[in-house]
C-alpha cells in the first residue's frame, strides 16, 4: 500500500509539473512583448499579436484562470481513473468491491470528458467571440 501511494504521489507531482512549468514562459514572452526595441517579426513569432497579449483587460486573465482549473479537474478525473484501477485490481473477485471500481471508472471517465468538452467550448468562445 506504501508503494502504491507513494507512485500516486510521484505521478500526481508530475501532472502538477506539467500543467505549471508551461505557465512560466508566458513571464519570457510578456518580456518580449513589451520590450520596444524587439522587431515586430519577432514579436509576432513570440505570438505577441495574440488575443490580449498586451491588453489590461480581465479577459485574459479570466482565460488563464479558467484554463488551469480546468486542467486540475482534468488532473483529478485521471486520478480517479487511477484510484479505481488500483481497487479493481486488489478486488480479489470481490464482486461489490468490483462493482465500486467499475462505478469508480465511470465517473472519473465522465469527469474527464466533461473537462475536455468545457476547455473546448472556452477555446471556441476565446477563439471566435472574443477575438473579433
Amino acid at each position: 500500500m506504501k508503494r502504491i501511494l507513494m507512485s500516486l504521489g510521484l505521478l500526481i507531482a508530475a501532472m502538477l509539473g506539467g500543467v505549471l512549468l508551461p505557465m512560466s514562459s508566458d513571464c519570457a514572452a510578456a518580456d518580449i512583448c513589451s520590450d520596444p526595441s524587439m522587431p515586430e517579426d519577432m514579436k509576432a513569432a513570440a505570438g505577441c499579436n495574440d488575443f490580449g497579449a498586451n491588453k489590461k483587460t480581465a479577459v485574459p486573465i479570466a482565460l488563464n484562470i479558467i484554463n488551469v482549473v480546468l486542467s486540475f479537474v482534468g488532473i483529478i478525473a485521471v486520478g480517479v481513473i487511477v484510484y479505481g484501477g488500483i481497487i479493481y485490481t486488489t478486488s480479489t473477485g470481490d464482486s461489490s468491491k468490483i462493482h465500486k471500481a467499475k462505478n469508480t471508472i465511470l465517473y472519473g471517465l465522465v469527469g474527464l470528458v466533461v473537462a475536455i468538452m468545457a476547455f473546448a467550448i472556452v477555446a471556441f468562445v476565446n477563439s471566435s467571440v472574443l477575438s473579433k
